[in-house]
């Protein structure tokens, strides 16, 4: 599909990024916790969509997980 995408003048991109934090020793408290992102990002070729020649545009979001 995503071939097929890209042919048609669409760019999907999707990325996942997890930071681990922990403390395993000293302070008053040892815990470990981690927050991800999970990235969305859309890239249209106008020209491909039949468009304006080289215009293109990126639609992006990011949503904050919560392991």
């Amino acid at each position: 599909m995503r071939s097929w995408l890209e042919d048609h003048g669409i760019t999907p991109t999707v990325t996942f990024v997890t930071d681990a934090l922990g403390n395993p020793t000293g302070g008053k408290r040892q815990s470990f916790t981690a927050f991800s992102n999970l990235g969305v990002d859309l890239q249209f070729d106008l020209e491909k969509l039949y468009g304006p020649k080289g215009g293109s545009f990126e639609i992006s979001t990011l949503v904050p997980l919560r392991l």
